[in-house]
């Protein structure tokens, strides 16, 4: 629909844009929701950064073909219009092994068009009957605001440093490029080391991205503040898919299996509509200061406090 669309229809794109991006998010509940029909709980941790991991290629492959696309067409606005195409095409043959592959064992029960919302209330009332779950939401509420933000500031960063939109792409690239064993591995050292831990060093490779992007806003020139970018980037791509992923197969192992679709319903809205702290300490730090790249170093906080109240959390694999 939104290859359909052209100028002058701003509001029709604001409408679609927000209902694919609800429809992805409500998705995600779902998928996130079938750990428990295809992975006995031993094999979470693996399953889960593996299939994020591999993510990380469904994402690049179709971002090669579109800018074998523009490079041909010389046109952003035609090239925008088969990304979209793309992505479509993308995402409905790939979800085919997914709905042929797939078998879980569903409640079967007549439902009305408002039971969904009712099922949503019951889930959070409960949540305060699974005090591990609840905390976990609590730690990962904090923790993934400043993964969120730091995301969110990576592409405003780089056009105040002047990195172009060729180095641009070629930095999102190296992104997907890297996130892939970059997950992969996580969820291979998890299963040494523990996911707990792996979470941990996650949390201290975005302190570090934290503390780089201080030293951005005091570098001098324009090519120490690029290079530090690009060492940003690398260490986003490196973590990110790892804290995602072992965050979704940790929470997985506090939640019924019964009500797993509607737990992680509750877990995606934590993950998705939380860019709160974040954003306030920026606004606070260009108040402040003048300087919207200390709001970004002070992420540290919400970083170890999320860490904290995760260490708090008792796993059912730690019993006994």
């Amino acid at each position: 629909a939104l290859c359909a669309t052209g100028r002058g229809d701003g509001p029709a794109i604001l409408w679609l844009y927000f209902g694919a991006l609800a429809s992805y998010m409500i998705a995600n509940s779902f998928y996130d929701s079938l750990l428990f029909a295809v992975a006995a709980p031993r094999d979470f941790h693996r399953l889960s950064t593996t299939a994020y991991g591999w993510g990380y290629v469904g994402g690049l492959i179709p971002f090669l073909g579109c800018l074998a696309v523009g490079w041909l067409l010389k046109d952003e606005f035609r090239t925008a219009k088969v990304a979209f195409v793309v992505a479509g095409a993308w995402w409905a043959v790939l979800s085919v092994p997914l709905f042929a592959g797939v078998r879980e064992e569903p409640e079967m029960r007549a439902v009305r068009w408002y039971d969904g919302f009712r099922e949503l209330a019951r889930t959070v009332r409960e949540l305060g009957h699974y005090r591990e779950a609840l905390l976990f939401l609590v730690a990962y509420f904090l923790y993934i605001d400043g993964v969120s933000t730091i995301l969110l500031m990576a592409t405003l960063i780089s056009v105040e440093i002047g990195i172009g939109q060729s180095a641009l792409l070629l930095t999102m690239l190296g992104v997907q490029i890297v996130g892939c064993p970059g997950t992969i591995l996580f969820g291979r050292l998890a299963e040494r080391f523990g996911a707990r831990r792996m979470v941990y060093g996650a949390l201290a490779i975005y302190v570090v991205t934290a503390v780089l992007v201080g030293l951005m806003a005091l570098a001098a020139g324009t090519a120490v503040k690029t290079a530090l970018f690009f060492v940003m980037a690398f260490l986003i791509a490196t973590a990110q898919g790892g804290i995602q992923s072992l965050s979704r197969s940790l929470f997985g192992m506090l939640v019924p299996a019964e009500k797993a679709s509607e737990f992680f319903g509750v877990y995606n809205i934590f993950g998705k509509f939380t860019t709160v702290v974040g954003p306030v300490l920026i606004y606070c730090a260009s108040r402040w200061w003048g300087r919207s790249e200390y709001g970004v170093v002070m992420l540290i906080v919400p970083f170890v406090l999320g860490g904290w109240l995760l260490s708090k959390v008792k796993f059912p694999e730690e019993a006994g």
